[in-house]
């Protein structure tokens, strides 16, 4: 867990994401509004999002952005599980 300071002062933690924060992250994409959707990668929606990112959890490096109790920010790596390729994300 890292808590970062941001341009405007808020306080955010970063932390590896887990199980128990799958709603959490759910509530951040449905609250997000078209425009800024327009610039993210989908999924959006609960189901794209169980059936996407987090059922593969073990081929991912994920974090998320926490201010207060509410999930503001999220980033994956995906790991790469063929050998030649072994180190890139």
């Amino acid at each position: 867990m890292n808590n970062v300071k941001l341009k405007d002062d808020r306080l955010v933690i970063i932390k590896e994401f887990r199980e128990e924060d799958k709603e959490k992250l759910i509530e951040m994409y449905e609250s997000l509004s078209d425009e800024a959707l327009r610039w993210a990668m989908p999924p959006y929606t609960r189901d794209r999002l169980e059936k996407g990112w987090l059922s593969n959890l073990q081929s991912l490096i994920s974090v998320v952005a926490f201010h207060h109790d509410k999930i503001v920010g999220h980033a994956q790596i995906f790991k790469h599980a063929h050998a030649r390729r072994k180190g890139n994300g």
